[in-house]
């Protein structure tokens, strides 16, 4: 009896509970590797709002510089009256 308890403990020892653990090791990968997904497309979706955001305020940039040389030649045609 005391060499079956003896294997018995073995057998778990040596089997179930490494297999338990690479069971959790398992679930913490996956975990992390959800996380890691998650955080790549929240970058790529920052990246894309960052290069919409930067166009639309190139564009803004852009009509404005013109609006001041209209407004500038206005103000001098206006002197000149």
């Amino acid at each position: 009896k005391t060499r079956l308890k003896f294997e018995m403990r073995s057998y778990h020892e040596m089997v179930i509970v490494p297999m338990k653990r690479m069971e959790e090791d398992n679930q913490q990968l996956i975990w992390y590797k959800n996380r890691v997904a998650r955080g790549q497309k929240e970058t790529e979706t920052l990246r894309e709002t960052v290069n919409s955001v930067g166009k639309k305020l190139r564009s803004k940039e852009q009509e404005n510089k013109i609006v001041r040389e209209m407004s500038k030649k206005q103000h001098e045609e206006s002197r000149k009256e």
